[in-house]
């Protein structure tokens, strides 16, 4: 089992990156997005929410949401791509238990894609015994943040991995 953890993000003044404009002030927060990753059995990436009753699988084709609904669905599917985008950089396919833990108190401004993918990124890296460095973790964030919203922020990101992954 191998466990990484991002911090999250506050908008202390404006929340313009968003659309692009540089006026605005984000911090990193000391309260963290936790990703714990194991190998699994079988052909899929099963994602559970340690703190919340969310679960989704995803078998290399489909994502399937197997409990949470819509919101299971936007929290936890960026997990999987993230899982993805980490090992098709990583050149390997494995099937994947991962556990997140989002941290009750978060606001859910304070968890962006970004912070997931970070994360995610370094603890499947880890878990593969593979080394990583933030390039790596960037180019899986903003692949993901892509995928998710496609205009990926790179202030987040790079706000995500100089937090520590």
């Amino acid at each position: 089992m191998s466990m990484a953890s991002a911090p999250g993000v506050a908008f202390l003044s404006g929340d313009k990156p968003l659309l692009g404009d540089a006026s605005s002030i984000v911090v990193a927060l000391s309260k963290r997005i936790v990703i714990e990753a194991e190998r699994a059995r079988g052909a899929k990436i099963k994602v559970f929410s340690s703190d919340r009753d969310y679960s989704v699988v995803y078998d290399f084709r489909r994502f399937k949401v197997v409990k949470g609904g819509s919101r299971a669905k936007r929290l936890l599917r960026p997990v999987v791509l993230s899982a993805v985008k980490a090992m098709d950089f990583l050149e390997t396919k494995e099937p994947l238990l991962i556990t997140v833990d989002y941290n009750p108190t978060f606001p859910s401004v304070a968890t962006p894609d970004s912070t997931i993918s970070v994360a995610t990124a370094a603890a499947v890296a880890r878990l593969l015994n593979r080394e990583f460095d933030k390039d790596f973790l960037w180019k899986v964030a903003f692949e993901t943040d892509r995928a998710t919203r496609r205009s990926p922020i790179s202030l987040l990101i790079n706000i995500s991995i100089e937090g520590g992954a």
